[in-house]
């Protein structure tokens, strides 16, 4: 098995202790309701997500070309606020329902991408691809 030596997991509390707020990537496909309820679920059962949201910096998200959605508040973050987010490029509909169903922000996992593509690219690739 191959080991990822720079693979970053972290709680949301996390990063919420360092200053950062949650971005969705605007102009991604939008939550979907029934995506959330079905989310939920597993939330509800294991009090925790069992599959880790992917994210990457929100600073290197706007490099990369995309604007950034606050998520919580649903609008565009101002250039000059990037650096304090971070962008989920997969799970958003978990960090939703997670979010909807009260699952504490230390129970929440994410790790942060270490593939090294673009975020448009990386994207495009979770959109389409189911990752393993």
């Amino acid at each position: 098995m191959k080991e990822v030596a720079n693979l970053k997991m972290r709680t949301l509390a996390s990063l919420f202790e360092e200053g950062k707020k949650v971005a969705f990537i605007a102009g991604n496909r939008n939550v979907d309701k029934k995506n959330i309820t079905s989310k939920k679920g597993s939330l509800d059962r294991f009090k925790c997500n069992i599959v880790p949201l992917m994210y990457v910096d929100g600073t290197k998200a706007v490099q990369d070309g995309c604007n950034l959605e606050d998520a919580e508040m649903g609008k565009l973050v101002e250039a000059n606020q990037v650096a304090s987010y971070i962008a989920i490029v997969d799970g958003q509909h978990r960090f939703t329902a997670a979010m909807e169903s009260g699952i504490p922000a230390e129970n929440l996992i994410l790790f942060e991408d270490y593939s090294e593509m673009s975020t448009k690219d990386l994207l495009a690739t979770a959109n389409i691809d189911s990752f393993a």
